[in-house]
């Protein structure tokens, strides 16, 4: 292990070594010339052993007990930390004496960076746990980390780490294993990760933590809105604008942007460089000078320097908690009064979140070398976004049998009407300020506060795009960054590209967006109800679970309900289905053009560790983060609605799902979620098969058969099979989730309910809303599980610092 990981200290937890045999076991176990403590005591044994190279750590011991080993170590490079090997007691009693100690360390380690790590014996949430959960427990550990304000270290590898190796339902797993750190390491190892390794002969893993030198990067250009709270930003920003540009009138608004960004960066690097230090020390400066006031009170000059040094110092803490706030991103707090130490946690915690310092290919290799991680990621979006997709030549005419809308002619014509300025400033002004820029770095913000400056030329630009239906390439570039969607993401696939585009850029799909919405509960039907004015997703959920609430009874028709997650839905949209559908409705063709246009043009760098990497063109998709995308992807869900109608009126043996015959009901969607339902059959069967099919081959659009299910009531065996022949659909045997969600579909149980619990946090606001329906659903179904009416008691009733 020393040698393959390259390791420089080693934490051994349930050593049960006896004092007489600790030398012996170190000499066999490590290097010669490293060195070894542990909290064995004279006719006890050692519970943990600590091991360390001195050639690169000098380490002090401060503080031994059974169940924590603490030890100060300064660097070769005189980088100073401390570092807690942890071995909890089994007793729930026992482990109290554990959070105590951890709370009295807290105040003498201070700011110092501190990682803890080792076997703590208890988990922080249910999701840790297969079998069993100790809720009490659990809160004793979360109440005793936010005393201390420690948290995990992100981290890879396996999700639960120990287990108790039995086989079938007598197996138990469990997350009893981590490594914490506070605020202030990030500061010091800004390249840290976690990565739990298969735990060998053990039952518990490996837990690997990597502390990787700091490689200094060039971050692009990003326009911070705190710069305007300066008097002379203004000045500065007219003189630069106010240049003549040479050239093409098409590109005077990218060349007036370009040409502002040294400006800018000059004038921070003037007056904002290094903030916090600069607010530190106007601090300061505005102590001296009130303790000199107090002593000297009719001196009129320090009294008016006195006011001078509390302006500046309310400027740069103001800047400085702008600067956090924009770099977190959160928008959806209610702001307090300094809410900088919020805004700094939520800052490093965010770029922890979401660097990529190490992977696991598709050949199983965990990856770790900059430059392999690098290719690994843009080789994937290469292939995923910049490969084409072999388009069926058959799709429109199909469409044009299977969609019975059409525009009216009045759309038509208000889609296609000329874009005044105001259509344009009220896109403009309709997206939040402080949203993450694309490749550019310019905020809405920035645009939004020196309208009087640049709107002039911001309406120019954007009018000429839909008067001649050029897009300049700079305008279209974006930036996919990636967020995990599981708590330990190891490979490409667990990561979610978001598209930061251009302002200009969203600016043109806005105004399209804001036409494109006005019509579309005329041409969407009811199956969808997502992102439409005058619908509520709320009610397909609910009918849903009216539908499907008795699945667990007996006594009915055969049926079955079909619960799909569409295969990179965003990313896998074929261009020429999405226009094949605006044909097919009638958009008129100047409104396809503008369309069109932007769809098909982009060019996309990743965002890599704060750096932007590679420049490609995309073949295919809609982007996550364009406001045109989520309204073009109902048009083309809209294509699978009218080709599963078509299939049935084809068909004369499809069988309705019991009571939605009357209502037309055959599936409801739910973004990129899609249930189908139909009365168990054959030819049910069949008809849904070939509708699917039909729709992969035009749309590009599959189910993912991992995360889809097929659930049974009243069926038997022989028509249950006769499904088998079709995609490997796993039989759902509890629940399904929808946006968080639970959509009951048998008898409720804690498992059932499971995925929303660790969810329950003021840092993930989406839960607010959907938490309010997980309540009333257990309300409704008079079922709740001892540990979760603790944990929605819990929810509901606690203020939001217990929560959060």
């Amino acid at each position: 292990m020393v040698r393959v990981h390259k390791l420089s200290l080693i934490g051994i937890v349930e050593a049960k070594l006896h004092l007489e045999n600790v030398d012996q076991a170190v000499k066999r176990s490590f290097p010669a010339h490293w060195s070894v403590l542990h909290n064995a005591v004279q006719g006890s044994v050692a519970r943990m052993v600590l091991a360390w190279d001195p050639q690169i750590f000098q380490v002090d011991l401060i503080f031994s007990s059974p169940q924590i080993i603490v030890v100060k170590i300064l660097t070769v490079d005189q980088r100073l930390f401390y570092v807690s090997c942890i071995y909890g007691h089994n007793s729930m009693v026992d482990r109290r004496r554990l959070w105590e100690d951890m709370r009295t360390l807290a105040p003498i380690i201070g700011d110092t960076p501190w990682l803890q790590f080792g076997d703590f014996n208890v988990v922080r949430r249910l999701s840790e746990r297969l079998e069993g959960f100790d809720n009490v427990a659990s809160l004793e550990l979360n109440t005793c980390l936010d005393d201390i304000n420690m948290d995990d270290m992100p981290f890879k590898g396996l999700w639960f780490t120990w287990s108790n190796k039995r086989g079938g339902q007598g197996n138990v797993k469990s997350k009893l294993d981590r490594a914490l750190i506070n605020g202030s390491w990030l500061d010091i190892f800004p390249e840290s990760e976690t990565v739990f390794l298969a735990p060998g002969i053990s039952d518990h893993c490996f837990i690997l933590v990597n502390v990787l030198p700091d490689t200094p990067r060039r971050s692009p250009f990003k326009f911070f809105n705190f710069w305007m709270r300066h008097d002379q930003f203004k000045e500065e920003l007219r003189k630069s604008w106010s240049l003549p540009v040479t050239g093409s009138t098409k590109f005077k608004l990218y060349e007036q942007l370009s040409r502002l960004k040294p400006v800018l960066r000059e004038f921070n690097k003037k007056f904002f460089s290094q903030i916090s230090e600069r607010v530190v020390k106007a601090r300061e400066e505005l102590l001296h000078v009130q303790e000199q006031c107090f002593q000297n009170p009719y001196d009129a000059a320090l009294v008016h320097l006195e006011k001078d040094l509390h302006l500046k110092f309310i400027d740069l803490s103001l800047a400085e908690e702008s600067f956090k706030k924009q770099k977190s991103l959160v928008q959806w707090l209610a702001l307090g009064d300094q809410n900088t130490r919020f805004f700094h946690l939520k800052v490093k915690s965010h770029c922890l979140r979401n660097k990529v310092l190490s992977l696991t290919n598709v050949e199983g290799i965990r990856l770790t070398d900059p430059k392999a991680v690098q290719d690994e990621i843009l080789g994937y979006y290469t292939s995923l976004l910049g490969s084409p997709f072999l388009h069926s030549k058959e799709a429109y005419s199909v469409l044009r049998l299977a969609v019975p809308q059409r525009l009216l002619v009045s759309q038509k014509l208000t889609l296609s009407s000329r874009v005044s300025g105001d259509e344009i400033k009220q896109a403009m002004w309709s997206i939040e300020g402080d949203k993450s820029p694309g490749p550019d770095g310019y905020s809405f913000a920035f645009f939004q506060s020196n309208w009087d400056v640049v709107g002039s030329d911001v309406i120019q630009a954007i009018q000429l795009f839909f008067e001649t239906g050029f897009l300049p390439r700079q305008w279209n570039c974006t930036a996919l960054t990636l967020v995990p969607k599981v708590p330990s993401p190891n490979s490409i696939k667990d990561y979610r590209p978001i598209a930061c585009c251009n302002v200009v850029y969203k600016c043109v799909t806005k105004v399209l967006a804001n036409r494109l919405q006005q019509f579309l509960p005329s041409i969407v039907s009811s199956c969808q109800s997502a992102f439409i004015k005058g619908r509520s997703i709320m009610d397909n959920i609910l009918l849903m679970q009216e539908i499907v609430k008795n699945y667990h009874k007996d006594g009915g028709k055969p049926r079955c309900a079909i619960k799909m997650d569409l295969m990179k839905a965003y990313d896998s949209v074929h261009w020429d289905f999405v226009l094949d559908m605006m044909r097919v409705l009638d958009f008129p063709a100047q409104f396809i053009s503008w369309v069109q246009v932007c769809i098909t043009s982009p060019m996309f760098s990743v965002v890599i560790n704060g750096e932007l990497k590679g420049f490609f063109p995309g073949q295919r998709g809609l982007r996550q983060g364009d406001p045109l995308s989520p309204y073009l992807f109902l048009l083309v869900m809209e294509g699978f609605t009218a080709l599963l109608q078509y299939k049935i009126d084809q068909s004369s043996g499809f069988i309705y799902h019991p009571k939605c015959k009357p209502l037309n009901i055959t599936h409801l969607i739910f973004a990129d979620d899609l249930f189908v339902l139909c009365g168990a059959g054959e030819i049910s069967f069949q008809v849904i098969a070939d509708t699917l099919s039909d729709f992969y081959h035009f749309s590009g659009l599959q189910p993912n058969m991992q995360k889809s299910s097929i659930f049974f009531a009243d069926t038997s065996i022989e028509s249950k099979e006769g499904f088998d022949s079709y995609p490997s659909y796993s039989r759902g045997l509890s629940s399904s989730q929808i946006f968080g969600s639970a959509i009951i579909i048998y008898e409720a149980t804690s498992c059932g309910l499971c995925p929303a619990e660790g969810k329950n946090s003021w840092s993930n606001p989406v839960m607010v809303q959907q938490n309010s329906y997980l309540w009333w659903q257990v309300t409704t179904y008079q079922f709740c599980p001892f540990q979760y009416s603790n944990l929605l008691v819990f929810y509901f009733y606690s203020p939001p610092e217990s929560i959060a």
